[in-house]
């Protein structure tokens, strides 16, 4: 699980009982500021964690941040990934340095230019305050704890968590907040509908403009925040922020505030309310349509592009606890017969959240922090993969509000039609283009498993793409975790698509045959596992470079019997054919099982591969199975044998045939075949494995081909000894099915 030093992970925003805006959430810390007059001249760095740095004003040159040493204006601090540090001033005012942060003082003009990050300030009363300047908005903000951190969009918000805030704006208009408020300040330019100007530049900052103050989870946002949690020493306005706490759950309790569960980022406004400046200016509710009918018919129809900056709206979001299903909007053909439950996948029952359209464009903003498009399912100020608030050549990448939209956090992105990707190209590396998803919610247990979909009747994704995901899913004893999927409800060939998750499941299904040239595919962190599968025929094979799958959990390639209630959107596939391709599943500590498992309800073909179950089983299925050059390794056992019985599916059914050509299994303490002929050419048994061969007489044949043995072409080995007529019996068991 990751760090949460700039997460908004669990809060739920409050609803004035007199107020008429709606509130969005708020949970772990946002990012911070806050001055007193010595700070913004030099403090001591009185804690460093993991990656910091100072940047000198005058060289360029960046020196590890030493603690102890002393931090002057007008140099920069930069901290990286789950990094952060401590810095305390003469007079007493601490300054907290959240990851991913840059920011600098000028002492001459009282200022704090925060480029990209989030910092925490807690400064004695009567000592003054400073102007933020962030991209393209800047306001003078005093106080006594409070925490401010940059927008996407150029501004930024600060949040009050204990006495009162007070921001002063370049107009005169002053605004101040009270403990557990959040106010934005909004840069011009988006307030009136244009782009900001992102040049950074203090001294020509555009001016920021009041935006809305609303009410946030005082407790949730404090209670796992490493800004306030994370350092040795407790912040010294700790007790006052528990005492600000109290005081807003008796206001809960009272009635007088009112909990929404809904997420915030932006605002454009002082009256609209939005969950980024890119990206959804209305969100409609079906549970509060008259006719629910006519709204999924509506959704059915109308387009929809998740673009990248301003002014995209959404007619076709579903929130809430809306009583429509997925097969509601997608038809029941589209799903398996058999299937009513899914623990990790996508079944019809499944309640429609999300976004779902006839066809639907995804191009978000390009992000120069990841050199590539950035979607996001949840506030950015709520990531556990990087900074929300990184530099940008382009406007912010685009948000959805998966909080916002389903009770756990689930989120799909549903087209009738063709889903397609439209990114910018990258250079200097080994993909052309490349798509992040980040910020999904945070889990508060390691039960409750999340699902995010994209699922469309066909995808239009540019060749040699990089698909890169970051998850928030972990597994526990029950084998939960989070997955995210790609799905598609026609035949589907993807190019050299190069898929990175972290921290949860992946799968890939298609209803129509899959065909994956030159795939690469790396899921790790805990909670890993790759599903791919088809309804029809899977096809992996190499066009360029070879196909190459490592995971950190199991790997699955097609639809086991005992999915029959598990797998609804992908019906077993039929036949498969498998070449080139090194498959890897290894199991770090803390993760669940880690298999290798091949299933086809028809031929299954594999050639010139190598799969490696580290520690633990492979295991193929399928009426025919064929497998040629290819080295096969397990932690505990190989087993070969047909596919589930159709009237009963609940045991293996027998193989028509296997037939294994120049294989190698490199390790595997059991190994069990089954067909009713079995036919081995050339396959090298290790020498301390327990072999046992089935077929339908349980008779070897050596020399030739015959019906319902096990036959022994060219020289099989166990370990350095061939296997012969005469030494068979010792060496291997042969048996009937």
């Amino acid at each position: 699980m990751h760090n949460k030093i700039h997460h908004i992970a669990h809060g739920l925003s409050f609803l004035n009982k007199k107020s008429t805006l709606c509130v969005l959430a708020a949970g772990a810390l946002l990012h911070v500021g806050a001055y007193g007059q010595a700070a913004l001249n030099e403090s001591k760095i009185t804690q460093v964690i993991n990656e910091v740095n100072v940047v000198s004003a005058v060289s360029l040159k960046d020196t590890l941040a030493q603690q102890g040493a002393t931090f002057k204006a007008p140099d920069l601090i930069k901290t990286g990934r789950k990094s952060r540090a401590e810095l305390q001033a003469s007079d007493g005012t601490i300054t907290r340095v959240g990851s991913n942060t840059i920011f600098s003082f000028d002492e001459s003009s009282r200022t704090l230019n925060l480029k990209q990050g989030n910092v925490l300030f807690n400064s004695p009363k009567g000592n003054g305050g400073g102007t933020i300047v962030t991209a393209a908005a800047s306001a003078t903000v005093t106080g006594t704890t409070l925490a401010v951190s940059a927008t996407p969009d150029g501004g930024f918000k600060a949040m009050c968590l204990e006495g009162t805030v007070k921001i002063t704006f370049p107009n005169g208009v002053v605004q101040s907040i009270k403990a557990g408020q959040m106010a934005f300040v909004i840069p011009a330019a988006v307030k009136e509908g244009r782009a900001p100007d992102a040049s950074g530049d203090k001294k020509s900052a555009p001016a920021g403009e009041p935006g809305p103050v609303l009410n946030f989870d005082l407790e949730a946002s404090t209670k796992g925040s490493s800004l306030i949690n994370g350092f040795a020493a407790p912040l010294p306005s700790a007790g006052l922020i528990t005492a600000e706490v109290k005081t807003q759950a008796e206001a809960v309790k009272d009635g007088d505030l009112k909990q929404t569960g809904m997420a915030i980022v932006s605002a454009n406004n002082s009256d609209l309310v939005v969950v980024d400046s890119n990206f959804v200016a209305t969100v409609r509710d079906a549970t509060a349509s008259s006719n629910l009918t006519s709204t999924i018919a509506s959704a059915k129809t109308t387009d929809v592009t998740i673009t990248t900056y301003a002014g995209v709206q959404a007619p076709n979001v579903f929130t809430g606890n809306v009583s429509a299903s997925m097969v509601d909007f997608w038809g029941a053909d589209a799903f398996s017969l058999e299937a009513n439950n899914a623990s990790n996948k996508i079944n019809k029952a499944d309640k429609l959240y999300g976004v779902f359209g006839n066809n639907i464009t995804i191009a978000p903003a390009f992000d120069s922090y990841y050199n590539g498009n950035v979607l996001r399912f949840a506030p950015s100020s709520s990531s556990s993969s990087s900074s929300s608030s990184h530099s940008s050549s382009h406007s912010s990448s685009t948000t959805i509000a998966s909080s916002a939209v389903s009770p756990n956090g689930e989120f799909s992105i549903g087209a009738k039609g063709t889903m397609t990707f439209k990114l910018d190209p990258v250079s200097g590396q080994s993909y052309s283009q490349a798509i992040y998803f980040r910020h999904f919610p945070e889990r508060t247990t390691n039960t409750d498993n999340r699902d995010y979909r994209l699922m469309a009747k066909n995808f239009v994704i540019p060749d040699n793409t990089l698909i890169d995901v970051t998850l928030n899913g972990y597994l526990d004893t029950g084998n939960d975790a989070d997955w995210f999927n790609m799905v598609s409800l026609d035949a589907w060939t993807l190019n050299g698509t190069r898929f990175n998750v972290y921290g949860g499941g992946f799968g890939i299904f298609s209803l129509g045959n899959l065909v994956m040239n030159s795939p690469y595919i790396v899921a790790t962190g805990t909670g890993a596992g790759v599903w791919i599968s088809s309804s029809s025929d899977l096809t992996i094979k190499k066009t360029s470079s070879s196909p190459y799958i490592l995971s950190y959990g199991y790997i699955e390639l097609g639809s086991e019997p005992d999915d029959a209630d598990d797998v609804s959107i992908a019906r077993y596939t039929q036949n498969m054919t498998i070449s080139d391709l090194t498959a890897t599943s290894i199991q770090p500590s803390g993760n669940g099982g880690s298999s290798i498992e091949i299933y086809a309800q028809g031929t299954l073909t594999i050639s010139n591969s190598t799969l490696t179950a580290t520690v633990s089983k492979l295991d193929v299925a399928a009426k025919v199975i064929d497998i040629s050059n290819t080295t096969l390794s397990a932690g505990t056992s190989a087993t070969m044998h047909g596919f589930w019985n159709s009237t009963n599916k609940t045991t293996w059914s027998q193989a028509d045939s296997l037939t294994l050509s120049n294989v190698t299994f490199s390790s595997a303490p059991t190994i069990a075949l089954e067909a009713k002929t079995m036919t081995l050419n050339n396959v090298t048994f290790p020498q301390s494995s327990s072999v046992t061969l089935k077929s339908t007489n349980g008779q070897s044949n050596f020399g030739s081909t015959l019906t319902g043995y096990v036959n022994f072409l060219g020289t099989n080995y166990k370990g350095a000894t061939a296997i012969t007529s005469s030494n068979v019996n010792s060496l291997v068991t042969v048996q009937s099915l």
